[in-house]
């Protein structure tokens, strides 16, 4: 049994989504149902089961009257009941009445298809009052189709309705929309799906937890459908529990707050370990981003809110962190998942040992700093160009490419205009660019130093598939060719950085964020 089909909304006052829900209603209410409606909004959020209900409602026996004056201009317009019990009704939801049919316009996308539904659409309906014509994915359509449904849509036979639904409004040609009356779904909130799967849930008789529906709320990114297919795939017995859904998304609130105490407590190795397992493990970076920055939200809100105990945090420490990783382009698209939320955190780590001078308090952190404190020389000493024939040794502590172009650039472009490197660069990889973001540019009369936290960066950025794209960007910015280095070296003192003192929020806190 799929429950998505089992429990699909019947009635309008079964739609979730509060303001769709409301706006529906007052059609009803009007007395007045218009001909062409356009459903416009992400996929799973109830556009085809509202369109389903419509034409259930248009078709039940108790709304002649208010059909009579709305379709055929016979009598005084009286509100449309909410009513779908009878059996046309329970044909239509089955999918075996022809009174209500849908047309997938991804597969039926040509003007021969829109052609057969004219000729269709102009014979009465066999049984019910009025034909009801769905056309899921409209935006598929191509213009010769669009061009012969406006026709169509110009000057529609009495008895018809159509719905067109799409999760691409913009691809709608607006003599299309112009004539349509537009109902714009948005995505589900955390609470409308936790109240759908609720409802689902007891009707099925299944016992849950509810920081599992939580969870399952939060990840399904705003779809009913999605949703309720998790539930049902993670349900075990008569039963859904918290560690069921975190077993398969590999992300629980226990996971998220071991980030932020690694982070607050200046734990690089805690950090690098974490965003280790969660590759291993298959989990899904948006998912833990969006749970990161939810759980942050959660928790100043709380704050601000003056729920006392409700959270270990101060409320500076949360916005901080909050302004930190609630950036998009933290999450990646190439092949090494997480990187861009790793350096993130990493980053701020390193802000803390600069804010302490290196001590380390005792914490793995800053025995990192004071080994790479030891290691790091001059670049002046280790510059090496590298030259088609030379070969990379990662271990060096300065790493240099020599410029592929005659031309000389400028060298003080390329430092007064970094973003527009790391722009350039984020056109051809998104990790590279989180690199450089993390790296400071130093440039000399001959050379630009790329000064890096960690050895692993500087591997990184100087493969030749990397540098090379580093190196365009770099000519492209400089108006010439420039060589660069790259260097691992302990962060820099600077006196421009934020500062958010975390107090003593967890026994652990040893330092501050910078």
């Amino acid at each position: 049994m799929n429950w998505n089909r089992t429990y699909r909304p019947q009635t309008i006052k079964e739609l979730h989504l509060e303001r769709v829900r409301a706006e529906l209603e007052q059609i009803l209410q009007s007395g007045s149902m218009p001909q062409v409606l356009l459903f416009a909004g992400p996929k799973g959020t109830g556009k085809t089961s509202a369109a389903r209900i419509l034409g259930a409602v248009v078709n039940t026996p108790n709304n002649k009257a208010s059909v009579n004056a709305s379709f055929f201009g016979q009598g005084t317009h009286t509100p449309f009941l909410d009513e779908t019990e009878s059996d046309l009704a329970h044909a239509i939801f089955t999918g075996n009445s022809f009174v209500v049919r849908e047309l997938d316009a991804a597969s039926n996308r040509g003007i021969d298809e829109i052609r057969q539904l004219k000729e269709t659409a102009h014979l009465p309906p066999s049984h019910g009052m009025v034909s009801v014509f769905i056309l899921d994915e409209a935006h598929m359509l191509t213009t010769e189709a669009f061009n012969a449904l406006l026709k169509l849509l110009e000057e529609p036979p009495s008895y018809t309705l159509f719905v067109l639904a799409t999760t691409e409004p913009h691809k709608i040609p607006g003599t299309i929309t112009s004539r349509a009356r537009t109902i714009q779904f948005q995505k589900a909130t955390t609470a409308e799906i936790t109240a759908a799967l609720k409802r689902v849930l007891h009707a099925e008789s299944i016992s849950f937890e509810d920081e599992a529906i939580s969870t399952i709320a939060r990840s399904a990114d705003g779809s009913f459908r999605d949703a309720i297919t998790l539930a049902q795939s993670l349900v075990q017995g008569n039963t859904l529990t918290t560690q069921m859904v975190d077993a398969h998304t590999h992300i629980s609130r226990a996971v998220v707050q071991t980030c932020i105490e690694a982070i607050i407590t200046t734990d690089a190795s805690a950090v690098t370990t974490l965003f280790a397992t969660l590759r291993q493990t298959g989990a899904s970076e948006q998912q833990f981003h969006q749970a990161l920055v939810e759980f942050l939200h959660t928790e100043l809100l709380a704050c601000i809110q003056g729920k006392s105990g409700e959270s270990e945090y101060s409320q500076e420490v949360l916005l901080f962190l909050l302004n930190h990783f609630n950036d998009t382009t933290l999450v990646s698209t190439t092949a090494l998942p997480f990187l861009g939320l790793e350096l993130a955190a990493l980053s701020l780590i390193t802000r803390a040992e600069k804010k302490r001078g290196g001590s380390g308090g005792g914490s793995r952190a800053g025995q990192l700093s004071k080994k790479k404190e030891t290691k790091a020389k001059p670049p002046t000493t280790q510059t090496k160009t590298v030259t088609p024939k030379d070969e990379v040794k990662p271990s060096q502590g300065v790493v240099s490419a020599a410029p592929t172009h005659h031309e000389s650039g400028d060298y003080n472009l390329v430092s007064k205009h970094w973003d527009s490197v790391v722009t350039a660069v984020a056109e051809e990889n998104t990790t590279l660019a989180a690199l450089l973001r993390s790296s400071t540019p130093e440039a000399s009369e001959s050379m630009l130093i790329l000064k890096v936290y960690y050895q692993f960066h500087q591997e990184q950025i100087m493969q030749p598939k990397f540098s090379t794209i580093v190196q365009d960007a770099l000519n492209q910015v400089a108006g010439g060719a420039i060589a660069f280095s790259c260097q691992v070296e302990q962060p820099l003192e600077t006196d421009n950085v934020v500062e958010v003192d975390l107090g003593s929020q967890l026994s652990q806190v040893q330092a501050a964020l910078a």
